[in-house]
């Protein structure tokens, strides 16, 4: 988590309440992040950020896709803004 708020530093520079932050997850990895079935983000990551936003006054909009390596690319190409988390795994190399 420390490494999205060093990465995000600059978005907390701004006035928050002016941008809407998309925040990207994959699904299907509960507790940690997932939609229930109301459609709302939920698991520990998600309710994070939410925590942070109302904290913060920060505006997000969470985005869910079906893979990982889609998440990523979104965040690559400017489409979202966040990742709710990223770990180090064997399998992400």
């Amino acid at each position: 988590m420390l490494s999205c708020c060093l990465i995000c530093g600059n978005i907390w520079a701004e006035e928050p309440e002016q941008a809407l932050l998309k925040v990207v997850y994959n699904r299907g990895i509960a507790p940690i992040k997932f939609t229930e079935e109301s459609g709302k983000a939920s698991g520990l990551l998600n309710e994070y950020w939410r925590l942070l936003a109302e904290e913060t006054g920060l505006n997000l909009k969470f985005v869910e896709v079906e893979t990982f390596a889609e998440s990523l690319d979104m965040v690559k190409s400017g489409v979202a803004d966040l990742h709710t988390g990223i770990f180090y795994t064997e399998a992400s190399l």
